[in-house]
């Protein structure tokens, strides 16, 4: 008698569970328990690739959000969009979607949320986006929880970057103009050539090397640190508390002043300054003096290095 009892409350408890399970299921509108544990492994659904004139393609607008995002040059003339997920997509909510108007491309991409919000951080969106060669206009991207990568030499006439929490990587890009915004993700740059840049990080962090030009950063608490070929403008770098480093080259010539408040001023200039340096803050000239470079220091610090 007690052994049926034993058997019968195990089999209430396995039918109990069965039907939650269903309930669950049914509410968060899944097919299997398998498709609700997909983690961030393989991709198991691949989107049909998608062509897009670029016949008076002017600027493209990238949601990133929390894909994975992949921006590459290519020989073919039109732009090519590809994705893939690794979730079984439903065709009437696909993860990317793509609009044209009046010159410009706007491609964002969303994630199939689920009832439960514990499981929705297991799913991924890779997008590969293809640009022609001859493309030269703006490319404005807001990057969430994801990733953005930008390669193949190309060329921008703007570049605007936003990231949030992710993190985004460039090889080899040109712009005219670039503005990146840090919040608290990361951004890296290997030859990145622009005219003009302007960067402002919160507390996340920059690294960027192969600069060009002229350059505008503000650093709250988080890291910068900027390797440039050549000093090509003005340099202008506030820091409250976090840190900036400026690597420049051994020939540059700059007009120097840098004020520090309960921060201090790090250079490793030598002889090749010739100037004032007391109490953190620094003024004078770098070798024959040239271009501004300027800044001030609440409670961080800014190093200035010669390579």
């Amino acid at each position: 008698m007690k052994a049926m009892k034993i058997i019968a409350i195990v089999a209430a408890a396995v039918f109990c569970l069965a039907l939650a399970t269903g309930i669950v299921l049914a509410v968060i509108g899944l097919d299997s328990l398998e498709t609700l544990f997909w983690g961030n492994g393989e991709m198991k659904y691949q989107g049909k690739e998608q062509t897009i004139e670029a016949t008076g393609l002017d600027a493209i607008f990238l949601d990133a959000g929390a894909a994975e995002v992949i921006v590459q040059r290519s020989e073919r003339s039109d732009v090519g969009l590809s994705y893939s997920a690794n979730w079984p997509v439903d065709e009437a909510a696909p993860p990317v979607t793509v609009s044209s108007s009046e010159g410009t491309l706007t491609i964002r991409t969303h994630k199939n949320r689920v009832g439960i919000q514990f499981f929705r951080y297991t799913r991924v969106v890779r997008v590969v986006l293809d640009l022609p060669q001859e493309y030269s206009g703006a490319l404005e991207a807001e990057v969430g929880a994801g990733s953005l990568f930008l390669s193949g030499r190309q060329n921008f006439r703007t570049l605007q970057l936003k990231v949030d929490a992710g993190q985004c990587q460039m090889e080899a890009i040109k712009a005219g103009q670039a503005e990146l915004n840090v919040a608290a993700g990361h951004i890296q740059a290997d030859r990145l050539d622009a005219e003009q840049l302007e960067l402002t990080v919160g507390i996340g962090a920059a690294e960027l090397g192969g600069l060009t030009g002229g350059a505008s950063v503000e650093v709250s608490t988080g890291a910068a640190e900027l390797f440039f070929d050549r000093m090509g403008g003005d340099i202008v770098c506030d820091v409250a508390l976090g840190n900036a480093v400026l690597r420049l080259p051994a020939d540059t010539g700059a007009d120097v002043e840098l004020s520090a408040s309960l921060g201090g001023v790090e250079h490793t200039f030598g002889s090749r300054f010739s100037g004032e340096f007391r109490d953190g803050s620094l003024k004078g000239k770098l070798n024959s003096g040239g271009p501004r470079l300027s800044g001030s220091v609440s409670m961080g610090n800014i190093r200035l290095e010669m390579q």
